[in-house]
């Protein structure tokens, strides 16, 4: 029987690549591609999967689409050069009071975290989950196709039984509810709205209100009303004919256990039904993804999962039997066919699964770390308790670090495999425990997990493919299905055994490998053993994390169960030892009987005592295991029981003080890292609260300690970051962050300019890089609120760090000001500052769509900006707030109008619908321009709406693309425009006076590196600059999409600087000035140009293209910037066929390795010939690339030439045939994502693995 359950429309549409996206450009446009994507839905139903990607693609292809957290703020992430992830951009999003919050990145050890500061009183009060702050699983999402929104998991407090979670949620919508965790799945808009609701129901909250308050305020009304937490929808991964008896399956059989009566269910990738050794075994399956395809299995995992359990050999003529053969087999899809299992249909699958009567449920696959608590963990604690359902679950493939167990093996109930090879080893990839938290035992069993040789799924080439019917295949999801299947036998031969005992029967009957218990737990699944088991331990005893100071003993109790008919009485024998192997000392642990007789059918406990009282200050503190072996009268093991437990060192209380701040400051919560990479101590950052004084608990070590405190002045909002980067605790110890003390941040230059880009990056690494923090200050030309103007932000001065390292980067690019107007008339004259809503030549626009057959074209258009540029002086007139009638009433024709529209916009930002439709009444009426003015300081002129706009014709009958309105538009301060109103009420006249052409053709990109914070203001002399001409060709009319200047150190490693100058209209000449090459940096531009098929509309490129647009990755060029001035020429023609160097430079001292390019190597021809400029420089086509689905743009920075036709002919004239060889791109993880587990070389990219996908002829 299959059942096809539809849930819900996708949060975006599919196929974002990953590597596409992370390896280009930061962005240049604050708004998502969201509502481009969400529009084009009606454009797209009905069309083809590789149509949505290629939408996907489009809006993602030419400078990376960023990240997006549920505070609306986005994150551009990169890869450093050994693949970890990296912040390269962020882009706040705009508060309703205009506030700005410190970007604070947080590093440990492999993973990245992005928090906003005004998110910490949440995270504080474990409203917020940290998760939903993890770039790896945001990008994750991305990957999948999630773009612009944020999928989640709400819980609610109560009972689960007695209530059902809420239907509605303000800023978000509800996919569907769970039973398991009174919870629902929701999808909340990146745009920022959710948060300004949740932001807005602190507002009555006093400034220095702890976290907790803030938390109860939010939980009374608006978004977050009753919630008790909300968590990322994380997207958990499929953990990838001697393994079978390894584990002693035949000894079962002999005796007749074969799983016979007993219902497995896999929650997977689906199945392939119809393969031999599973054919007939499938009694339900049900799809949770929205697979087109129902529960087919179209990745091979689980297929091969479902086989290993209890397939039955048959397409082997019986020699490839599964663990179980005679057990029946229940498919929940879960995952997708890229094999990424979202959080909410895993726990939707488990409730199916066990309502369904799964005696036994297998899921080889596992999100991140955890300590047992996630929705994932709790809905299979609360499926298994109701429904007495045994889950194995893969402990994952992260290790061989500790702390690495993947939830939902983490749950208290489920049972955690890890994985060995044929030579009992542990596996290098086998995820190690201990729990995260509270050091429990995880995981708990082992199983063979590497070349595990199973029923290989039609059409898929998961591992290593044998034939057309198996394949081999690593990983802990492959060691779990072996315990699974051993779990039915158990189960058909104990039918009223219980879950639990299950359990413990499973882990006191394996085989004591010799490993470390947080590594094999209590050892390799033997079910020899355990079907003829008399007594057995029910599970392991773990005490957890033990606080200091262990004035009181903590008991546990082991259990022994007898399942026969006599009596059996037990010696107990144990052995404690430390972390490092040592032994316990004496009294440390005590065992309340040395003997024990189990009566028959009965069972018996005994105390196990932990006194930490032994220990002293300085003694043998944090992690101790331990075993005891219950023998017979024979001396044979008849049972054991693992021990663990972690004893904490003393904590010392840290009271940090904010002193100096102004009585109207608003205080942001205390973040303390870790400096010291005690990772063995530390679960994570220490969230301290906030307020003006703070008290957190700290063990011996060094930390840094981040905070925030913004006030305003003079009507004008101020941000002081402040950071203690080196806090040494050996006992109690008192920190005092001084606000008074800190200075302003900002640069002496001696021209007046405006800031188109400014940026604070403090970073704080420890010793060992397991540990870091970067508090982040951003703005832009068009960034919100008054630092749009000049960056209002105060830093505290520090001295150097003696353990691990301090960076701070800081950098503006100024540009001259687009127009100046100067008010003349009615009073003395004054200059007004105004502001359009972006420096850049254009506004990055909405798709045009339309259909190609059975797919679907696009191209990303862009919304010019329409200045005023000088002439005469120019009559103004006041319209009120813009109404029709007010308009009338002004006769604005051919005058100047200014707009105080009060009923629409905030202090900060008004709706862009609204306040078009008045610029355009306003520009019907004949004003030649429109000045916009707020309540307070400067409006934030929005961004337009993106939209998909249909062509059904073709590109040819896309409507024209407008500007972003049809006279131009300025912002001006509040104050000024009250000025100009009373003037003109008054009945005077009043002119304007313009300059300047509203172009850029200039801009100071100024970066500072230092090892300190330093003191305030920077001093620049305008000589000390090195002007850099840009000549920069084009065919037709178009725009730039990137000038950017790199520099750094030539020793790698040493840091790097990236500076972007405005977009411009092509062809251009633009100046960059820049500070001279220091000794011992290297330096790089980077420019890339985009031309317009139609205007404002960018050039498509061949439709078989993978991206279906230009991708723009323009020209490299590694430049000497010594001595006063230099030009450069960029995208000069013609583009013919040439050489090009064999690498690629980069700016941090390494190359990037490229095809070798018309080269010769013995009789080996290799035609990948770039088309170049006429300067030989590399531009954006490589022929001779087969096969490039993105990795040709990732590897070579160019395009495969599709159209290019390749001849190669030998020496008397004979044609010769070319080979393809595979352009191998690496092993490993990209962003986190977890490589297959049979090590092939992979790359991923459009939502899936592959394992060549570029080759090059020769």
């Amino acid at each position: 029987m299959v059942r096809h359950r539809r849930k819900r429309l996708a949060a975006a549409t599919a196929g974002v690549a990953l590597l596409a996206l992370v390896m280009s450009a930061a962005a240049t446009s604050a708004h998502p591609v969201t509502d481009r994507l969400d529009d084009a839905r009606s454009v797209l139903d009905g069309l083809p999967d590789d149509a949505q990607e290629l939408l996907a693609d489009v809006a993602g292809g030419d400078a990376g689409v960023p990240l997006t957290l549920i505070t609306g703020d986005q994150v551009v992430v990169g890869l450093d050069d050994d693949g970890a992830p990296v912040v390269q951009d962020i882009v706040v999003a705009s508060r309703t009071d205009g506030s700005q919050p410190v970007l604070y990145t947080i590093m440990r050890e492999d993973r990245v975290y992005v928090v906003p500061s005004d998110a910490m009183p949440l995270i504080d009060s474990d409203v917020l989950d940290w998760e939903l702050f993890n770039v790896a699983e945001l990008a994750e999402h991305v990957a999948a196709g999630t773009v612009g929104a944020v999928p989640v998991i709400v819980t609610y407090p109560g009972s689960v039984a007695a209530r059902r979670a809420p239907q509605e949620m303000p800023g978000a919508t509800v996919e569907r509810t769970f039973t398991s965790i009174a919870g629902s799945a929701l999808t909340i808009d990146g745009d920022g709205d959710w948060w300004r609701q949740v932001l807005d129901t602190q507002a009555r909250a006093h400034s220095t209100a702890r976290s907790a308050d803030l938390a109860a305020a939010a939980s009374r009304s608006g978004p977050l009303a009753g919630v008790e937490k909300v968590w990322l929808d994380e997207l958990a991964e499929i953990h990838l004919a001697e393994s079978v008896p390894k584990v002693g399956a035949p000894a079962a059989w002999d005796q007749g256990f074969d799983g016979t009566g007993v219902t497995v269910a896999v929650l997977d990738t689906g199945i392939d039904a119809d393969h031999p050794d599973v054919a007939d075994k499938v009694v339900d399956m049900v799809d949770f993804t929205d697979n087109l395809a129902g529960p087919v299995d179209g990745h091979g995992h689980g297929t091969h999962v479902a086989a290993t359990i209890l397939g039955t050999g048959a397409a082997a003529d019986g020699l490839r039997p599964g663990v179980a053969p005679g057990a029946d087999l229940l498919v929940g899809k879960v995952c997708s066919d890229a094999g990424q299992c979202a959080m909410s249909d895993v726990i939707e699958g488990m409730e199916w699964a066990a309502a369904s009567g799964a005696r036994v449920v297998n899921l080889s696959l596992g999100g991140d770390a955890t300590d047992g608590t996630d929705p994932q963990s709790m809905a299979l604690n609360e499926i298994s308790a109701r429904h007495d359902t045994l889950f194995v679950v893969s402990a994952g493939n992260d290790g061989p670090g500790s702390y690495r167990v993947s939830s939902p093996a983490t749950a208290d109930a489920a049972l955690a495999v890890a994985a060995v090879d044929k030579h009992d080893q542990m596996a290098n990839f086998s995820s190690r425990g201990p729990r995260v938290g509270d050091g429990a035992l995880k995981p708990e069993i082992a199983a063979p997990g590497v070349g595990i040789v199973a029923a290989r799924a039609a059409g898929t080439a998961m591992g290593t493919p044998l034939d057309d019917l198996y394949t081999s295949a690593d990983g802990t999801s492959m060691a779990a299905p072996h315990v699974a299947g051993g779990a039915a036998i158990l189960a058909q031969q104990h039918p009223e055994m219980s879950s639990e005992h299950l359990k413990a029967l499973l882990m006191g009957t394996a085989v004591d490998l010799g490993h470390d218990i947080y590594a094999q737990g209590a050892g390799r699944m033997d079910l020899g053993r355990a079907v003829n088991a008399t007594v057995f331990a029910s599970g392991p005893v773990g005490f957890g994390a033990l606080p200091y100071p262990h004035q009181q003993p903590a008991t546990g109790q082991a259990r022994f169960v007898n399942i026969t008919d006599e009596p059996v009485t037990l010696s107990l024998d144990a052995e404690f030892a430390d972390g490092a192997g040592n032994p316990a000392p004496d009294g440390l642990f005590t065992m309340g009987a040395n003997e024990v007789t189990v009566p028959a059918h009965g069972d018996v406990t005994v105390d196990i005592t932990v006194d930490g009282s032994v220990l002293t200050r300085g003694g043998l503190y944090g992690r101790y295991t331990g075993q005891v072996s219950a023998n017979d009268e024979t001396g044979t093991q008849r049972g054991s029981v693992l021990v663990s437990a972690f004893l904490e060192e003393e904590r010392f209380p840290v009271d940090v003080r904010i002193v100096g701040a102004d009585p109207s400051a608003v205080y942001g919560d205390v973040l303390i890292v870790p400096m010291d990479d005690q990772t063995h101590l530390h679960n994570g950052p220490v969230v301290a609260g906030r307020g003006s004084e703070m008290t957190a608990e700290l063990f011996d070590g060094t930390y840094a300690i981040s905070a925030a405190v913004s006030w305003t002045a003079d009507g004008v909002q101020q941000t002081a970051m402040l950071m203690a980067p080196e806090v040494v605790v050996a006992g109690d110890t008192s920190v005092t962050l001084d606000v008074s003390q800190a200075q302003r941040f900002g640069v002496d230059f001696p021209e007046p300019l405006d800031v188109y880009d400014a940026s604070v990056d403090v970073t704080r690494t420890s010793v060992g890089g397991d540990w870091g923090l970067t508090a982040s200050l951003t703005t832009s030309y068009s960034g919100t609120g008054p630092e749009r103007i000049e960056p209002n932000w105060w830093l505290l001065p520090t001295d150097p760090v003696d353990l691990g390292t301090l960076s701070v980067a800081t950098g503006v690019v100024w540009i001259p000001e687009l127009t100046t107007l100067r008010v003349l008339g009615g009073g003395r004259a004054f200059d007004l500052d105004a502001r359009y809503a972006t420096a850049d030549v254009s506004d990055d626009g909405s798709l045009q769509v339309w259909p190609d057959g059975d797919t679907l074209d696009a191209r990303a258009v862009v919304q010019p900006i329409p200045r005023l540029v000088s002439q005469r002086p120019l009559p103004l007139v006041h319209a009120g707030t813009g109404t029709a009638d007010e308009l009338a009433a002004a006769e604005v024709a051919g005058k100047l109008v200014l707009l105080t529209p009060a009923d629409i916009c905030g202090s900060f930002t008004c709706p862009y619908e609204e306040l078009h439709a008045r610029v355009e009444a306003a520009a019907e009426l004949g004003a030649v321009g429109a000045l916009i003015a707020g309540p307070d300081g400067h409006v934030y002129l929005p961004d337009p709406p993106a939209e998909a706009i249909r062509c059904l014709a073709g590109p040819d009958s896309c409507p024209p693309v407008p500007p972003y309105s049809s006279i131009p538009v300025l912002s001006v301060p509040a104050g000024d425009a009250a000025t100009l109103a009373e003037r003109l009420a008054a009945r005077d006249a009043v002119r304007i006076d313009v300059g300047g052409d509203g172009t850029v053709s200039e801009a100071y990109a100024v970066p500072f590196v230092h090892d300190r914070v330093p003191t305030m203001p920077y001093r620049l002399d305008s000589a000390t600059l090195h002007r850099t001409t840009h000549r920069i060709h084009a065919g037709q009319p178009g725009e730039t999409k990137t000038i950017e200047w790199t520099r750094a150190a030539e020793t790698p490693g040493q840091g790097v600087v990236r500076m972007r100058a405005p977009r411009v209209a092509t062809p251009a000449e633009f100046t960059l000035h820049v500070p001279a090459a220091p000794a011992g940096t290297v330096d790089q531009f980077h420019v890339a140009v985009q031309e317009f098929a139609a205007p404002n509309a960018p050039v498509v490129t061949d439709p078989e293209l993978n991206s279906h647009i230009v991708i723009h990755s323009g020209e490299r060029r590694l430049v000497n910037l010594t001595g006063a001035e230099s030009t450069y020429t960029w995208n000069s023609g013609p583009h013919v066929p040439g050489a090009s160097p064999t690498s690629i430079g980069a700016v941090d001292g390494t190359v990037t390795p490229g095809v070798c390019s018309g080269c010769r190597e013995g009789d080996t021809f290799w035609p990948t010939i770039h088309l170049t400029t006429s300067a030989g420089d590399p531009t954006t086509t490589v022929t001779g690339l087969d096969n490039d689905t993105g990795a040709g743009v990732w590897l070579l920075d160019a395009n495969g030439c599709v159209d290019c036709e390749i001849t190669l002919s030998g020496p008397t004239g004979e044609a010769l045939t070319p080979t393809v060889t595979p352009l191998i791109v690496g092993t490993g993880s990209i962003l986190n994502l977890e490589a297959p587990g049979d090590g092939a070389p992979r790359v991923f990219l459009d939502g899936r693995w592959h394992s060549i996908d570029t080759e090059v002829a020769r």
